[in-house]
């Protein structure tokens, strides 16, 4: 997406590396590339490596821009811009402001980029100590349309038909209304909005050029696995007493049904045949059978990543969930029952678990999901489990 984004609409030529395909980033290539500006964006568990190579890449290049992003830095501003070398950690997205971001920090030095930072959205920088910028505020939700291009893959370092990607992921709409308190989603991608400008046929039809020129991987069976990424579909059709603030019923019937028409018009093309899907979903997914069957037969999906969370009313009520367990089983029964696997996602370490009760949601899961999988609650800084911190918010 930002390779598309800073290629397609900003005319900056880019190289990626990953260095959980290529290895340890290796400086050569980097010096060759001769880089005007350096982006670093890492998960939670990268970060270490993403603060090391940001003193790796300052004492190569001290006059190279140098900006930061991702869940963790967005969440954290101050502790990258304390423990790194940026110049500026971006929040949410940055498809919507990086074209503006690297724009600023290329024209601009000293105070006149500090300055150029402050103007725009969603941007935190550090100045005589003093953390700067408001990077965390939200704006509006609603069913606004943002524009996102085709990515550019062929800024992929090292990739070939010798290393293809193991799979790929397709991402129709961004963000969540819900809040539900343990999150991230929705405070670190901002305000919902659908990903406009290439229609779905178009995304399918590029991953099937990769898959015919051997850049993505596939199984014995002849399949390459997409992973989608379509919050609007995959919320499940609210009842009217737990529709999210400020949303209106009949606006969001009319998007679920136009992306439902998408789904199903992906049938007629003989390609999607070689693709099987993975989404990831609120399990009010399940009560929606026509979604469900416009998904199964459009996209193939055979695999449901849910957030169920917790088994237990207490906890889901704490969560802000808008759900009770009885709905969960429902759900998953239809899904099932639509020939969908189920991966359901559990959270334990809350402030009333024992071992008794993690024990019993261990219990349901095994007796309703096909499979699951446990997260620890952290309360990551980000959440509105958590405030605030000493490395700003």
């Amino acid at each position: 997406g930002y390779n598309a984004t800073l290629g397609s609409h900003y005319n900056y030529e880019t190289l990626t590396w990953l260095e959980d395909r290529a290895g340890p980033l290796d400086m050569r290539v980097v010096e060759d590339f001769k880089p005007d500006a350096v982006l670093i964006t890492g998960l939670v568990n990268e970060i270490p490596r993403a603060y090391e190579l940001s003193h790796l890449l300052r004492d190569t290049f001290p006059n190279v821009p140098q900006l930061g992003g991702g869940p963790h830095m967005s969440a954290i501003p101050g502790e990258a811009l304390h423990f790194g070398c940026f110049d500026a950690v971006g929040h949410g997205q940055g498809t919507r402001y990086i074209g503006a971001l690297l724009d600023a920090s290329l024209r601009f030095t000293g105070e006149d980029r500090g300055k150029a930072f402050d103007t725009i959205p969603f941007i935190s920088r550090m100045e005589n100590g003093k953390l700067i910028g408001k990077g965390g505020a939200m704006l509006p939700m609603g069913l606004d349309q943002a524009p996102s291009p085709l990515p550019d893959y062929s800024t992929v370092f090292g990739l070939s038909k010798e290393s293809p990607l193991p799979a790929a992921t397709i991402q129709l709409s961004d963000s969540c209304p819900y809040r539900c308190t343990f999150c991230r989603v929705w405070t670190h991608n901002g305000e919902f909005v659908q990903l406009e400008g290439v229609s779905q046929v178009e995304r399918w039809k590029q991953l099937n050029e990769m898959v015919e020129a051997g850049l993505l991987y596939k199984d014995k069976r002849g399949k390459t696995t997409v992973f989608i990424v379509d919050d609007l579909a995959a919320w499940g059709l609210p009842v009217e007493d737990n529709l999210p603030p400020g949303w209106k019923m009949e606006q969001f019937k009319e998007a679920r049904q136009a992306r439902k028409e998408e789904y199903l018009a992906l049938k007629g093309h003989d390609f999607m045949d070689g693709f099987q899907t993975v989404a990831q979903v609120r399990i009010a997914h399940g009560d929606d059978a026509e979604m469900i069957n416009a998904m199964k037969t459009g996209a193939r999906n055979f695999m449901v990543y849910a957030g169920i969370e917790a088994t237990d009313d207490r906890s889901l009520k704490m969560m802000n969930k808008g759900q009770r367990v009885a709905d969960f089983e429902r759900q998953v029964h239809k899904l099932k029952e639509s020939g969908i696997r189920v991966v359901g996602m559990g959270i334990i370490g809350l402030y009333h678990h024992t071992k008794e009760s993690m024990m019993a949601q261990a219990q349901w899961f095994r007796d309703n999901t096909d499979f699951s999988t446990v997260n620890w609650i952290t309360h990551l800084w980000g959440t509105i489990d958590a405030k605030s911190s000493q490395w700003g918010m």
